[in-house]
């Protein structure tokens, strides 16, 4: 099997934080708790030697053609802060780790839409996702109860305005990919369609935060109608996700079975579906509607298949390495 350079550890490997962490707070909200703190281990290990890797070699340059990976690390660390406090119940951890990465994750959108580079592809929405993601984790805080009514007031305008901006840039971006795609000028080659995913992570990230935040308004009560259209926004969301995900499905299931070269892109396919799950456990806790929850199972499911298989395709690829001498 034809081998090609690989990037060094740094942001370029953060979809594998993300995604791990997500495995962690889905395994332990759905009550696999001995799961749950392995993965956590796992995440926070990853996401060491990711940090210590960029240290050493400075690659990629935080720079503007190099958003998307960059954006991939602060939605790691934003994951990776609620999987602490998922977990130990404590909040400083998604507190902290909110105050770090929500100033970079908008500055990251934000110079990101000055100029995109290439051909358009998946990879262009890693770096106008992440304001969605702290937005996530903003709504969370809020919804805690865990901050006076200040701090909240300021979180809450904050993950709106993280809401809105990923909404307003990212899905049109999606948008213009998969017009690229239906006109056959978007090529995914092997070990890069696991990228197809990337798309799901703002259907399941939105859901949480509309969900979240409108049962939560500034300044008021839970409003029914605020709340409606909170849970309106996920069911869209999720019916435009339809589709993604079959197109996802099939491209990135069969190239499992030929088993491509080792690339950051498989990691792609993970926390897209962590997201998922998030979304659809938000649309059960809040729409008393049983059957979301085994919706939210389903992509647990996928979760931990996608996770599984990546984790073996980079044991593999160590292990190819090593019999190449």
């Amino acid at each position: 099997m034809p081998r090609h350079p690989l990037p060094p550890l740094g942001p370029a490997w953060a979809g594998s934080v993300m995604g791990t962490s997500l495995a962690a707070t889905m395994t332990d909200i759905h009550g696999a708790t001995l799961l749950s703190p392995v993965f956590l281990g796992i995440a926070t290990l990853i996401f060491l030697s990711v940090t210590v890797g960029w240290l050493r070699h400075t690659n990629p340059s935080f720079t503007q053609p190099y958003m998307g990976p960059w954006g991939m690390y602060f939605m790691g660390i934003l994951a990776l802060g609620g999987a602490w406090t998922r977990i130990t119940g404590n909040w400083d951890w998604q507190m902290g780790t909110w105050l770090v990465a929500t100033p970079l994750a908008l500055f990251v959108c934000l110079w990101q839409l000055k100029k995109f580079h290439g051909a358009p592809t998946f990879f262009w929405g890693l770096s106008l996702v992440p304001p969605m993601v702290s937005a996530n984790s903003g709504a969370q805080l809020v919804a805690s109860g865990v901050l006076d009514g200040r701090w909240a007031a300021a979180v809450w305008v904050v993950a709106v305005a993280g809401f809105l901006l990923s909404m307003v840039t990212a899905l049109p971006v999606f948008a213009r990919v998969y017009l690229e795609l239906i006109r056959g000028r978007l090529y995914l080659p092997p070990g890069l369609t696991g990228t197809a995913w990337i798309p799901l992570g703002i259907v399941g990230q939105s859901t949480a935060v509309a969900i979240l935040l409108s049962h939560h308004p500034l300044g008021a009560g839970v409003s029914t109608a605020w709340g409606a259209g909170g849970i309106a926004v996920g069911y869209l969301m999720f019916a435009l996700g339809v589709p993604a995900a079959l197109y996802a499905a099939w491209r990135f299931w069969r190239d499992i079975l030929a088993w491509p070269g080792y690339y950051p892109g498989w990691w792609g396919s993970v926390f897209p579906a962590g997201t998922c799950t998030l979304g659809s456990y938000q649309l059960a806790q809040f729409t008393g509607h049983g059957w979301w929850n085994w919706v939210s199972l389903v992509w647990l499911t996928i979760l931990l298949f996608h996770w599984s298989v990546c984790a073996l395709r980079a044991l593999a690829h160590v292990w190819e390495v090593n019999r190449a001498g």
